[in-house]
């Protein structure tokens, strides 16, 4: 299952060195859809952003600007700890590590005995949001059938079962 740690510990920097914060997540090798976030605590200040497999600084907090950074090459391995530098007294504080991942789900629709069946799929990035769009459809070949509609989501192991039954 997807979880997200964060060391519970306080951590010491000098002023004007750098200090890392660490965050580690369930690891996917596919960092299409991974979106990290780093905000402080008390007031929800955007630290740091990766996105669209890149960091996305637009919103980032003037008090962090080009004092941050991930390390990329670490993020399929499930490392989204953040390094500040130089630190400043005004770092000080409770910092949050949010990560997501919005996996392109796979459908199937299952016949009486499991069967997997031919069906059209429609599946739409919504990049805006980060999300999927996705429509399906069975077409029955003869009267009262009952077949299984199935969504998989593998990275957070979920998985939505919907029986229909087809009669006209």
């Amino acid at each position: 299952s997807f979880q997200v740690i964060i060391p519970n510990k306080h951590l010491l920097a000098l002023r004007g060195n750098s200090a890392v914060l660490g965050c580690e997540f369930s690891p996917d090798t596919d960092i299409t859809n991974l979106v990290v976030t780093w905000q402080r605590e008390e007031d929800s200040q955007v630290v740091h952003s990766f996105y669209y497999e890149r960091d996305q600084l637009d919103r980032q907090s003037r008090e962090y600007y080009n004092r941050t950074s991930l390390y990329i090459t670490e993020l399929h391995r499930g490392n989204a700890s953040i390094r500040i530098a130089p630190v400043k007294p005004k770092d000080a504080g409770r910092y949050l590590c949010i990560t997501e991942g919005f996996p392109k789900p796979e459908v199937v629709w299952l016949g009486e005995d499991g069967q997997s069946l031919s069906h059209h799929l429609e599946v739409r990035e919504q990049k805006d949001v980060g999300l999927f769009f996705v429509k399906s459809s069975y077409e029955a070949q003869k009267k009262g059938v009952n077949v299984t509609f199935n969504l998989k989501n593998h990275v957070l192991n979920q998985n939505l079962q919907r029986l229909v039954v087809l009669s006209y």
